[in-house]
């Protein structure tokens, strides 16, 4: 279910923004053919990554993520039957400040 959702919302994106390429798809399925696991230890790795190649005063990031949410407001992130750590609006915002990718609010 999410998985398709993720692929349409990177191919809009390769065709409306010219992304291809640029892209990086975290998905938890068990299928060998669908991309790494997306947990928030991942996150956190592909948002350093980013922030080590990106011009932070020009280059935008986009983040998608699509996923249950808990009553505490956290992202809930599960593989198969495994719910697996969730993550928390601060965690999340120190993790885009260590990668050094700045936040706009429009």
């Amino acid at each position: 279910m999410f998985a398709r959702e993720v692929a349409t919302i990177r191919k809009l994106f390769d065709s409306r923004f010219d992304t291809r390429g640029r892209s990086i798809q975290l998905v938890n399925n068990k299928r060998p053919d669908l991309p790494a696991e997306a947990t928030v230890a991942h996150l956190a790795q592909v948002l350093e990554g980013i922030g080590k190649i990106i011009d932070r005063d020009e280059d935008i990031v986009l983040v998608h993520i699509t996923t249950h949410g808990s009553e505490q407001h956290q992202l809930v992130f599960i593989q198969g039957i495994t719910r697996l750590a969730d993550l928390e609006p601060p965690a999340f915002r120190q993790m885009l400040d260590v990668a050094g990718i700045k936040i706009a609010c429009w």
